[in-house]
């Protein structure tokens, strides 16, 4: 029915249905457009067998949407508000086609062209991702563990199989090794790329402080054992420190069976060198001095040997008896004497033993109203105290006398003086003493 002023087009166009209406209204060529809010119950696009759409607690829900013929595009155009496109039906196989093939989820699993291949299935913690073959897994994640397979997917003891359980990478073959085909690769650790090791295709090279400060620790529990090598005849195998003025070397001569130092040794206080146990070491106990010490002797060139007690036993292959080379324990020059020497102890003469005192005695100024001048030496064998006259000269003329004298002394000490018959009347003597202590 004609309305009087204004178009059926422009009615049409703006037409609100009125609350209860039971007919359907055919809006042709035009826009259904709400001034408000629409609530919708089932529309049907077409026919029965067409695309209809329900809209439920906010969800504009679709069935049987395609295209008008064959050569047409499917436009899904979203508001921005729209973030998703939800796929679901009541048998919980939800599936997508692509000119035959399919994508479709069921039962926690993606699925591709048949039921029986999977892309990705997901199962109890579980997330797998399977090969064109859907019995052939390649990459199981389960309970923080990483499981990748070959190409095979088969499960034994021939396959690579890598586990990541404590933050760790973990390689488990029947022969085990990780490869990488190019040389100067560097393989890093740490935060800030703080140490890494590489291949340059000759040598391998491991730098532990790249960034920073860090060391090479080798840390265990148990004993370990460090080899070098790998028995190869004729090869001598180098320790070196690199060092930025001078370097320090440390070689095994594989044919000559030693170590070669090329550098110096310096032991800082008294740590000593060993051989074959403790009781043999060379050091320094103190600053200025080398000790040696054996707990049987020490034998200088097989000709010359220090017993444990520090006595010579042997010099020049023959054997020696007691202290060996007599030791020297006191040496006395007394020059330019004007007088008598009172008896007076050689030092370090005091202990029981056998000595050897050699003297030399002679007239330095003579003048011609002098007198004679003896040497006495003195002593205790422990039968009685002794007085020996060991010799005497004239202080008139230029004279000297020389000896030795051999003693047992039991107490006491060696003593020596002089004495004078007549007068010096300016007369000077010198006089010189060396005392030996033999046993």
């Amino acid at each position: 029915m004609p309305i009087r002023g204004t178009s059926i087009d422009t009615l049409l166009q703006t037409f609100v249905p009125y609350t209860g209406a039971t007919a359907n209204v055919d809006l042709g060529i035009y826009n259904f457009t709400t001034t408000g809010t629409a609530t919708l119950g089932t529309i049907n696009f077409g026919s029965s067998t067409g695309v209809s759409a329900t809209a439920t607690n906010g969800i504009l829900t679709l069935a049987g949407l395609k295209a008008a013929g064959n050569n047409e595009n499917l436009l899904l155009d979203f508001e921005t508000t729209a973030n998703s496109i939800i796929i679901t039906s009541g048998t919980g196989a939800n599936t997508l086609f692509f000119n035959g093939w399919y994508l479709k989820y069921t039962n926690g699993s993606l699925m591709y062209d048949q039921s029986t291949r999977f892309l990705f299935q997901a199962s109890a913690g579980r997330f797998d991702v399977l090969n064109e073959v859907g019995n052939r897994y390649l990459m199981i994640v389960d309970v923080g563990v990483l499981t990748l397979y070959d190409q095979s997917g088969t499960v034994d003891s021939n396959r690579y199989l890598f586990t990541d359980t404590s933050g760790g990478l973990t390689l488990n073959k029947s022969t085990s090794y990780f490869a990488h085909t190019f040389d100067s690769v560097e393989y890093f650790a740490g935060a800030a790329n703080d140490a890494y090791w590489t291949y340059d295709g000759t040598n391998m090279l491991l730098v532990p402080d790249a960034v920073g400060t860090g060391k090479v620790i080798i840390s265990t529990a148990q004993a370990i054992a460090l080899t070098i090598g790998k028995g190869t005849a004729g090869i001598d195998y180098q320790l070196t420190f690199d060092g930025e003025t001078n370097d320090g070397v440390l070689t095994w001569m594989e044919d000559e069976d030693y170590f070669q130092f090329s550098d110096d040794i310096l032991m800082a206080t008294t740590e000593n060198i060993y051989f074959r146990d403790t009781a043999i070491s060379i050091n320094s106990d103190a600053d200025g001095f080398l000790d040696l010490k054996a707990d049987a002797g020490i034998r200088f060139n097989t000709n010359f040997i220090v017993g444990s007690a520090g006595t010579i036993t042997e010099y020049n292959n023959v054997a020696t008896e007691g202290y060996g080379v007599p030791a020297i324990v006191d040496s006395v020059p007394l020059t330019e004497q004007t007088a008598v020497i009172p008896a007076t102890n050689m030092t370090n003469a005091g202990t029981a033993g056998l000595y050897r005192v050699s003297f030399y005695l002679d007239t330095r100024t003579t003048n011609a109203g002098a007198g004679t001048i003896s040497l006495h030496i003195l002593w205790n064998d422990g039968i009685t105290a002794r007085d020996l006259s060991a010799g005497a000269i004239s202080l008139t003329a230029t004279d000297y006398n020389q000896g030795v004298v051999f003693v047992y002394l039991a107490s006491g000490s060696v003593q020596y003086q002089t004495t004078i018959s007549g007068i010096f009347s300016g007369a000077v003597y010198d006089l010189y003493l060396n005392a030996e202590r033999v046993l």
